[in-house]
């Protein structure tokens, strides 16, 4: 039958009517990680982007209703505590081998989970 319309296919996914939570929700993320990155000092400018993203990650899951996005953002919190109890030697490399080896595995969920109409389980 060919493509749909742009306007079908956002509202197949969610996005046409709601995408200001989503916004808000990423410049709240990118704020506090510059803030933290910025103007923290020792163990916050190590450990608060990060953390702050896990927590955004965990709103994401909540708007999407996402199990695992949910189970992402509490492994990204977990190796931010990790990092500060064992204080490696290189804390951006570690953290962010973990948080891209998370997000590629998420996606690979996710994918999965599509269901033919691409509407996700």
């Amino acid at each position: 039958m060919g493509r749909q319309p742009g306007w079908r296919r956002e509202n197949q996914t969610g996005l046409a009517d709601q995408w200001v939570p989503y916004a808000a929700l990423g410049t709240v993320i990118f704020v506090s990680c510059f803030t933290l990155g910025i103007l923290g000092r020792g163990d916050v400018q190590i450990a608060g982007p990060p953390m702050a993203v896990a927590i955004g990650y965990m709103g994401f899951a909540i708007l999407d209703r996402q199990l695992v996005l949910g189970l992402l953002a509490l492994a990204m919190a977990a190796v931010v505590v990790a990092v500060l109890a064992l204080d490696p030697g290189h804390p951006y490399s570690v953290q962010s081998f973990v948080t891209g080896t998370g997000t590629f595995l998420a996606g690979l969920a996710l994918r999965r989970a599509e269901r033919p109409g691409g509407v996700t389980a």
